[in-house]
């Protein structure tokens, strides 16, 4: 990690909040916000980015911003069951390019990783990237390779 990634990311911390989604602070609404509120507003921020999540896809983590009215300003989901791993992440427009989507993918790819554990070498991570500005960060930041080219963008990526 360079000073700047170092620096940003320290900034971060005070003004936004990575929490579990099921986790107790979300239960006991300990920071201004409860699960339906950020499972709604989590939601709204994918159609925002025309994000169709599927099924499978459960919500994980959010991030929510410690403003006066606090709300969640971007949401991580994570595939549930299946042979393959894969997550979707949305950041709210107003609040992209401002180092959001990194803490999200460091969680995606930490679960990964425990996952990828239980399941065995066989287990991969494949990721549909509709965001081309994403999946040039997952490329030179994360290694992620794209494996399948689907046109307007959008890529199927692994990390193996």
């Amino acid at each position: 990690m360079n000073l700047k990634e170092f620096i940003l990311e320290n900034l971060l911390d005070g003004e936004y909040v990575v929490v579990g989604f099921s986790s107790e602070e979300m239960e006991d609404e300990e920071y201004g916000i409860s699960q339906y509120e950020a499972y709604e507003q989590a939601e709204n921020i994918a159609d925002m980015g025309g994000l169709n999540i599927l099924g499978r896809m459960e919500l994980s983590y959010v991030t929510i911003s410690t403003e006066e009215i606090p709300k969640v300003v971007a949401a991580l989901w994570i595939s549930e069951g299946g042979d393959n791993f894969s997550f979707d992440l949305a950041v709210h427009p107003k609040y992209q390019n401002k180092g959001l989507s990194n803490k999200l993918i460091k969680m995606a790819i930490s679960e990964y990783k425990y996952q990828k554990e239980a399941y065995g070498d066989d287990f991969k991570m494949e990721v549909d990237v509709v965001n081309p500005k994403l999946a040039d960060i997952l490329r030179t930041k994360y290694d992620f390779k794209i494996i399948n080219n689907l046109g307007n963008g959008r890529v199927i990526m692994t990390m193996d």
